[in-house]
């Protein structure tokens, strides 16, 4: 489930999942639902996205700001993803497949810039089966 959060010259957003791969993956599609109003529903390349991080916050971060990477440098927009997560000895390894279809600004309601994904009021809380977060993002 997403919230969207009203905040001062930024916009963010709060989700409740189930798993913290769901999290990560509603997440992602929370990002692409408030850059464009018409999002692409089907896919035409296959990326695969490798991350660790120390904190479950920072990983969060690091998928966002990979996903905002392959919109604003490469012209790809992630339809769908599959995130496998695991704890490590110090911190956390993040495993994803990202079906990605090329940009098209017109087409899909490109509705403007997000420069990166904040540590401002973020937040990862969660025990099996119950996940949240909050997240901010500097437009």
């Amino acid at each position: 489930m997403i919230h969207p959060l009203d905040h001062t010259g930024d916009i963010g957003f709060e989700l409740e999942t189930a798993s913290l791969e769901e999290l990560l993956e509603i997440a992602g599609q929370a990002l692409v639902g408030i850059m464009f109003s018409n999002p692409p529903q089907t896919s035409s390349l296959a990326h695969k996205v490798f991350l660790e991080a120390p904190t479950l916050e920072v990983l969060l971060v690091s998928w966002l700001n990979e996903l905002l990477f392959l919109i604003q440098t490469q012209g790809l927009v992630p339809v769908h993803s599959t995130v496998e997560v695991r704890a490590l000895a110090r911190g956390w390894q993040l495993r994803a497949a990202v079906e990605l279809a090329d940009l098209e600004l017109e087409a899909q309601g490109w509705q403007g810039e997000v420069k990166a994904t904040t540590h401002h009021g973020l937040e990862v809380v969660g025990q099996e089966g119950h996940w949240q977060a909050r997240v901010i993002l500097d437009v």
